[in-house]
């Protein structure tokens, strides 16, 4: 994937707003470097079918994971993809503050899945467009500015780091 898919965002702040009831693809703490990198569902562009948003935190400290009451969601303590749970996860409430760039965050997933906190130093929000097909049994997604074709569980493959722990 070319850089040039992710179309930043002027400031996270603006996405953050957006992302109650949003559905959870992704996240991933590591711990060197201490950064988070988050993956929803986002409102798309006109034109487009279905968008996704991105963040990556930088500077992360004081990440806590709240397990929620349903076991089979306990793995999940540094990192969670859509595809690797038969279960759907949104955000059921978000809480930022900030600092210029730093700041808090605060994201509830339910009672089922828990929650996830950390301050971190900056953050980078991306967007990407996508126009979707079905073909068969499977839904094909394609960048909506290249036509490049991606993964709708890692639209954002230059955000995953080099950490595979699974929690």
């Amino acid at each position: 994937m070319k850089a040039t898919n992710m179309r930043p965002l002027a400031t996270a702040q603006e996405a953050f707003t957006t992302l109650a009831e949003s559905l959870l693809i992704a996240f991933r703490f590591e711990h060197a470097p201490k950064r988070f990198t988050l993956v929803c569902d986002f409102p798309p562009d006109e034109g487009a079918q279905r968008a996704f948003v991105g963040f990556l935190f930088t500077g992360v400290r004081g990440y806590t994971r709240e397990a929620g009451d349903l076991a089979v969601n306990r793995k999940f303590q540094e990192s969670y993809e859509t595809r690797e749970s038969p279960r759907a996860v949104v955000v059921e409430s978000i809480k930022a503050s900030r600092r210029s760039q730093s700041g808090s965050l605060e994201l509830w997933f339910g009672f089922n899945f828990g929650g996830i906190s950390f301050q971190y130093d900056h953050v980078t929000a991306f967007v990407r467009n996508a126009h979707v097909e079905k073909r068969g049994n499977d839904w094909i997604y394609r960048d909506a500015q290249t036509g490049e074709r991606f993964d709708d569980a890692e639209p954002f493959p230059l955000l995953r780091g080099s950490s595979t722990e699974s929690g």
